[in-house]
């Protein structure tokens, strides 16, 4: 129980990561559409989507019983019995 009980958690915490991650692609891309002034932390975080858009990991990995598949814009997570 207390394994099933570790591996929901982490799943929680997964998709709370997946949440910030698209809040923040979507604030950026909305400043490049509007074309405001944009500043230096603005130009790191757009380098650090640019890493994430590229970063997939096809390789599951198993994390206390539950199967993670990470994809750029998808987290699916399977709980073998």
């Amino acid at each position: 129980a207390h394994v099933k009980k570790l591996s929901i958690e982490i799943a929680r915490v997964f998709c709370r990561f997946r949440t910030c991650i698209k809040q923040l692609r979507d604030s950026l891309e909305e400043l490049y559409i509007r074309d405001t002034e944009i500043d230096d932390s603005d130009i790191a975080a757009l380098a650090v989507l640019k890493k994430l858009k590229k970063l997939e990991i096809r390789q599951c990995k198993r994390v206390t019983g539950a199967t993670f598949h990470l994809l750029p814009d998808s987290l699916t997570i399977r709980t073998w019995p």
